[in-house]
This record gives structure tokens, C-alpha cells and sequence, in this order.
């Protein structure tokens, strides 16, 4: 076998097997699901698993790769968006908020914190990937809040590490609390989950120093 056709059939047992984990975590959560569980799963015998992945954690962070790879993309679409800043900004919130919907457990993975030290020669490959592709989105919402600085929509001069760490942890925040707490929402506010959420993301980029965040 040519050895791109043998990697491509790797790959593609590797997804078979992420699959199926992602199936059994999302409806028995992750602590509860065993090798074996997996491997009935996806339909391979549990020494096939093994030669994929190490183990559990090894599929998790898989997981967690597939998860920052997908926000990422997601983002991206919302900042391509046409208009200023404003209306990108809104697009990348409510896009944030529509892969939450979808997904509310890879959106848990997603912006979850993997603690590894990437400067490390004894790094994982896939830890190295699930950084790197946070300091992606990390540049991604840096460049749009930048260009909302540069257009008076947000306060400059920007401190745009920490403005993006508050951006990111508020949104992600905010996000997750109207998931949990929809029923309350709506009892106390009148108010269904995603219009919160629109009154939420106004607050927000009203905070970011713009004059359109109120209106």
C-alpha cells in the first residue's frame, strides 16, 4: 500500500474512532465512558484503538483539536462578514453563540484551558495543534478589536492581550450563563435566551468604548 493511501486510511479511522468517542461523552460524559465503550462504538476491536491512541486521554485531546479547529472556522466566516467593526463583531458574538447552540460540548472543549508548556521538545503533537489554534483565534479577535481602535469604535490606545482576554472571557462567559440559566431568563426578564444574549453582546461592545454598543 502507498503510504499516502495508508495514512489516509488511518486518518480516517482515527475520525471513526473520535466520533464515536465524541458520541459517548456528549451522552454519558467523558468520566463514565471506557476503551472498551468506545471501541463498541466505532466498531473495532479495543487492540485496533490502541493502535490509534494511547488511551482516553490521547482521544480527548483529539477531541479537543477537532473542537478548536471547528470554533475557528467559525470565526473566521463571522469576521469575513461585510461591514465595519461593529457589525463583524456582532456577527463573530452571535456566531459564537449559534456553535454553543449546535454544540454546547466541543464549546466546552473549545474554550477550555489545556495546560502543557509549548515551548517543550517533549510537547505532544496535538497539544502543540489545540495552542496553536488558540493563539489563532487570539490573533483573529486581537485584529478585529485593533480595527475597531483605528475606526473610534473602541477605546484606544488598546492594551490588545488583555483586551482580548476580557473580550473572549466575557462573551464565552456570558454565553454559557444564558445556556444554564434560560428558564430563569425567561421567568425573571420575560426574555428568551437569544434575546438576552442580543441585549448581551450590545452591552458588550457598547463597553469597548464605541458609541453604537447602546444603541
Amino acid at each position: 500500500m502507498k503510504p499516502e493511501r495508508k495514512e489516509a486510511l488511518a486518518q480516517f479511522h482515527r475520525s471513526q474512532i473520535i466520533a464515536a468517542a465524541r458520541r459517548l461523552y456528549e451522552s454519558s460524559g467523558e468520566a463514565a465512558v471506557t476503551m472498551d465503550d468506545i471501541a463498541r462504538e466505532a466498531g473495532y476491536s479495543k487492540a485496533t484503538l490502541y493502535v490509534y491512541f494511547s488511551g482516553k486521554e490521547e482521544i480527548g485531546r483529539a477531541i479537543a483539536r477537532w473542537s478548536m479547529r471547528a470554533l475557528l472556522e467559525t470565526l473566521r466566516l463571522a469576521a469575513r462578514e461585510p461591514g465595519g467593526f461593529h457589525e463583524r463583531a456582532l456577527a463573530l458574538c452571535r456566531a459564537l453563540a449559534d456553535f454553543y447552540e449546535r454544540d454546547p460540548w466541543s464549546f466546552d472543549y473549545a474554550a477550555g484551558e489545556v495546560e502543557f508548556d509549548p515551548g517543550s521538545p517533549a510537547a505532544p503533537q496535538v497539544l502543540l495543534d489545540i495552542y496553536e489554534t488558540g493563539e489563532e483565534i487570539t490573533r483573529l479577535v486581537g485584529g478585529l478589536l485593533e480595527e475597531g481602535a483605528a475606526q473610534g469604535e473602541v477605546s484606544a490606545p488598546l492594551d490588545v492581550p488583555a483586551a482580548v482576554l476580557l473580550f473572549w472571557g466575557s462573551l464565552c462567559g456570558m454565553i454559557k450563563m444564558a445556556g444554564a440559566k434560560e428558564r430563569y431568563i425567561r421567568l425573571s426578564l420575560g426574555l428568551s435566551r437569544r434575546e438576552f444574549l442580543e441585549r448581551g453582546f450590545a452591552l458588550l461592545l457598547g463597553s469597548l468604548g464605541g458609541g453604537r454598543g447602546n444603541g
